[in-house]
């Protein structure tokens, strides 16, 4: 299964509803809020009961890794559309990953008709990377890096547990209407990414 497959599958089924969900690991009952691990050979994501979600944790090697539970950013890592179009992404909207198996950096961007994978220039990447240490400690699998430019001009840069990025997918596929989301895409947005820098500014402070 590819990257994007996963990711649509998983957006499509969180974007519906449905009845009780079970670990897809010992297929125990789960709470609608739960931790999620990574297949890394199928490369997809696993809805994961507590136990199961801990058993992974901090694995480095293996079939399995559970996703982290941390946002972080940094003020100096800045990006805005004119870098995101030196990677060859042409939005303001998009997150960045590397699974292990393929051993390259992905670039994706979420829309309403679902995850959209771009080709990315890998000089532009690596000199991203090379500026940056928040990039150069993004986990293989379980974290991403995620860029909103909004059209006021302001951007925010963190780094987030991949199944933040299904989450997101999900959002837009949920709330999108017509040609440019309208304003209720918007404010959902806005809502999402608040959360996200209040848990990473949680995390710079503790």
């Amino acid at each position: 299964m590819t990257p994007l497959r996963s990711l649509g599958r998983f957006a499509r089924r969180t974007g519906a509803s449905s009845g009780a969900e079970r670990c897809e690991l010992c297929g125990e009952a789960i709470a609608p809020v739960h931790r999620h691990v990574v297949d890394r050979a199928d490369r997809r994501l696993m809805c994961a009961c507590p136990p199961c979600g801990l058993a992974f944790v901090g694995q480095t090697a293996g079939r399995f890794r559970s996703v982290p539970d941390v946002v972080r950013t940094d003020a100096s890592t800045a990006l805005g559309p004119a870098d995101l179009g030196a990677l060859g992404v042409p939005v303001g909207l998009a997150f960045f990953f590397r699974p292990s198996s393929l051993a390259r950096w992905i670039g994706v961007f979420p829309s309403p008709a679902g995850p959209t994978e771009a080709e990315l220039d890998e000089r532009a990447w690596t000199a991203l990377a090379e500026k940056s240490a928040l990039v150069r400690e993004i986990d293989d699998d379980v974290e991403a890096l995620l860029v909103r430019c909004e059209r006021s001009g302001r951007s925010t840069v963190l780094v987030v547990p991949i199944d933040v990025c299904y989450e997101l997918t999900a959002l837009l596929r949920r709330t999108w209407r017509g040609i440019d989301g309208g304003d209720d895409v918007r404010r959902e947005l806005d809502a999402f990414f608040a959360k996200l820098l209040a848990r990473a500014r949680q995390e710079i402070a503790s």
